[in-house]
């Protein structure tokens, strides 16, 4: 796999595209979205399994939350 990138690496071939500002504005804002989302859904995860609420209940309920006893 690696030899294969080096490969295609060393080739040069123009490009001819083109990315105004406005498209490379939504394109970062695309991956820091992403990235923000992912970050705060394992995030959540996180505080959801090491919550003392949750390990004393011994599970989740469909809503999201612990299992209130």
């Amino acid at each position: 796999m690696l030899r294969i990138l080096v490969l295609l690496s060393l080739g040069y071939v123009p490009a001819f595209a083109y990315l105004d500002p406005g498209s490379g504005s939504l394109l970062l804002s695309s991956v820091v979205a992403i990235f923000a989302s992912v970050v705060f859904f394992i995030k959540n995860i996180f505080y959801k399994l090491t919550s003392p609420r949750t390990l004393l209940s011994g599970g989740f309920s469909s809503r999201g939350g612990a299992i209130p006893k």
